[in-house]
């Protein structure tokens, strides 16, 4: 499973870069990450 992620991870960088779409900063990464912790908790879902 977690050799899938990264795959995922890996082939999601590269149409990134192939798109030439720019890196995230960090403070829109952890408007990102607020934003899904929000979603989660108003749904009630788990992280995992």
């Amino acid at each position: 499973m977690r050799r899938e992620a990264g795959k995922r991870l890996l082939d999601a960088m590269q149409r990134l870069r192939t798109a030439n779409v720019p890196p995230l900063t960090e403070e829109e990464i952890a408007d990102e990450v607020a934003a899904v912790r929000a979603a989660r908790k108003a749904t009630g879902a788990a992280g995992h």
